[in-house]
Order: C-alpha cells, then structure tokens, then sequence
C-alpha cells in the first residue's frame, strides 16, 4: 500500500531503498523458511516498485554492486568490496526489478543487461554458485519477460546474442512488428 501512495517518491529515494531492501536480505538468516517468505514479499514490492521506477534510475545502482566492481563505490559508506553474498542479493533484487519493469522501458536498457547478466564477472567460472545462478536466472526473466510479450521467437531472440556482429535489424524488426521499439 506504501509503495503505491509514495510512487512519486520512489525514484528520489530508491538508491536508499535499495540499500536497506539488501542490508534486510544479507540478514535475514533466521530460518530457511522465513529467509523464503522474507525474500518472496520483497519480491512483490520490488515487482510493484518496477511499475513505477525508470531502469535508468537503478541500472547504475546494481551494475557495479552485481559485477563486482569495486572501483565505483556507490555511496560514501561504501568502500567499494562487493562480497558473494552481496552481489547474489543485488541480482535476485534486480530480477524481481525486471519482472516488474513495463517491457518498454527495459526495451531501452535490454542490451545493458543482457551485457551485464552474461558479462564473465557474473557468470564466468570464478564466480561463485549462487552470484552465477541468480545473473542467470535474472537473464532468463529479461529474455522470458521480451519474448512472451512481444511475440518474438526465441530463436529470433537468442539470434542477437549468437551473431558476432548481433542481429540487431533483426531484433529491431521482430520488435518492430509487435508494436514495440529500441
């Protein structure tokens, strides 16, 4: 009920309310049980958050904290050290995100995460289990969230991301047809 009385509040403050969502997650470890119904209502207000935030407003906030990055501090509390369990937590939030976000909004910023997501600091093999696994979880969501609402074809689809060069035109046409742009 908050979130939909603050929506104009939302996108000021969301790099605060990032923050606390994931210092509630890292330390929600009471048992498995309420970790699982903590982590399932956080992921409906992040779906309803979604609705209402611009990706543009929260893509520098993850980036750095699921890649791991630690030459961009992304606060003045923050010294930059990105732990496992961190960056796992930063990927699960930013897939309810995604699954939340009105497809023409990710549309901008699909190629950023799709980049991001399957970049090899968060899929490759020195990363750990669980980091892996939710990247790749939260690329399933991007693609699964493209193809079901446009239409597309997930060969059509996955064709950008197999092609060298990317079949952009492609994409763009598939896209193109169901109504929607890049």
């Amino acid at each position: 009920i908050l979130t939909v009385y603050c929506e104009e509040h939302l996108t000021k403050d969301f790099h605060h309310t990032v923050a606390s969502i994931a210092k509630a997650l890292e330390k929600s470890s009471r048992t498995e049980h309420d970790h699982l119904n903590m982590l399932h209502t956080i992921q409906q207000v992040l779906r309803l958050m979604a609705k209402y935030i611009d990706p543009a407003i929260y893509m520098p906030l993850m980036c750095p904290r699921i890649s791991g990055d630690s030459s961009s501090a992304t606060s003045n509390s923050e010294d930059g050290c990105r732990s496992e369990r961190s960056r796992s937590i930063h990927a699960t939030i930013l897939k309810a995100l995604i699954e939340g976000a009105p497809l023409r909004r990710l549309l901008l910023h699909w190629v950023s995460l799709a980049s991001l997501l399957t970049n090899t600091n968060c899929i490759g093999p020195y990363i750990g289990t669980q980091t892996r696994h939710e990247c790749l979880s939260a690329l399933r969501s991007l693609t699964a969230k493209v193809m079901s609402e446009t239409g597309c074809v997930e060969d059509d689809f996955l064709s950008h991301f197999t092609n060298a060069e990317g079949d952009l035109p492609k994409l763009h046409s598939v896209l193109s047809s169901s109504g929607l742009s890049l």
